[in-house]
Formats: structure tokens, sequence, C-alpha cells
């Protein structure tokens, strides 16, 4: 009956032993998975803060465009103005 034991226990150790293994290398699988998933989003933030400068720097010009072409809108309406556009035709 001892033997038994012995045999048994020396069976249980072994796949103690298997589990922990596997287990072990579940965990290096999942820290490897992690660190992939942490490289890809620190390059997802870099090029997420290269699109936001540009949408910036397009959101500048089309800004100036804008204030330019109003500029020369109010500046042909004064001009029209001061030519006398808006005098009654004699």
């Amino acid at each position: 009956m001892e033997e038994n034991i012995k045999v048994s226990s020396e069976t249980f150790m072994g796949d103690l032993t298997k589990r922990v293994s596997r287990l072990e290398e579940g965990q290096n699988e999942l820290i490897r998975r992690h660190y992939e998933f942490d490289k890809e989003l620190s390059t997802l933030q870099v090029d997420l803060k290269y699109i936001r400068e540009g949408l910036d720097i397009t959101k500048g010009g089309i800004n100036k465009l804008l204030m330019g072409v109003a500029g020369l809108f109010l500046a042909y309406i004064v001009g029209f103005i001061v030519s006398g556009g808006l005098a009654p035709v004699q």
C-alpha cells in the first residue's frame, strides 16, 4: 500500500511539474503579446501625432485662404461702392 502512495505521489509531482511548466510558457507568451501590443500602440500614437499636426497645418492653410477670399470680396464691394456703383444712374 505504501508503494502505491509513493508511485502516485511521484506521478502527481510529475503531473504538477508539467502543469507549472505549461503555465509558465503561457505566461511568457502573454508577456510577449503584451510587449508586441505596446510596440504597436506606441507606433500608432506617433502616427496619430503626425496626422494631428498635418490636420492643424491644413486647417491653418484653409483659414488663411478663406480670410484672403473674404478680404478680396470686401475689397471688391468697397471698390464698387467708392467707384459710384450705388449712385443713381443719370
